[in-house]
């Protein structure tokens, strides 16, 4: 009778895993991993994570502006909440102003669909919307 021992190290290859083991050659099933976001790009992303568990979250931002010159302020809200006033205007073109711009209404606000409002406050006209707030993207809406 022969008998025959494996010379491999059993233990845990993955190197991701919290419990990697270099020297072994076969693996065991053993690994551990600390569960999280481990997208960088996320706002709850986890430098500790070794294992996305599909937590991650994620914000965009919004920027209402206008090209009504004859406008007084424009009272804006989303979701019925109110987030401030215009006070300039930007002309159609080329393009929308950038984020952020000075004198539009901004916010950052997680990925989603929203409703808006804009009010002008000096003849009460409403105006209503809706947009889509992408990841790590700027949302630009004329109102």
């Amino acid at each position: 009778m022969t008998l025959t021992q494996s010379c491999k190290k059993e233990g845990c290859t993955d190197a991701v895993a919290e419990n990697y083991d270099e020297k072994a050659k076969e693996d065991d099933g053993t690994c551990e991993y600390i569960d999280g976001c481990t997208d960088e790009t996320a706002t709850n992303y986890d430098e500790e994570a070794s294992k996305d568990d599909g937590s991650c979250e994620y914000e965009g931002e919004v920027l209402l502006w206008t090209n009504c010159d004859l406008c007084c302020q424009i009272e804006v809200r989303i979701d019925g909440e109110y987030q401030g006033n215009t006070s300039v205007w930007y002309s159609a073109t080329p393009d929308a102003p950038n984020c952020r711009a000075t004198g539009c209404v901004s916010a950052t606000l997680p990925v989603g669909s929203y409703e808006w409002s804009a009010t002008e406050t000096c003849l009460g006209i409403l105006v209503t919307g809706s947009f889509v707030v992408s990841a790590n993207q700027c949302t630009k809406v004329l109102m």
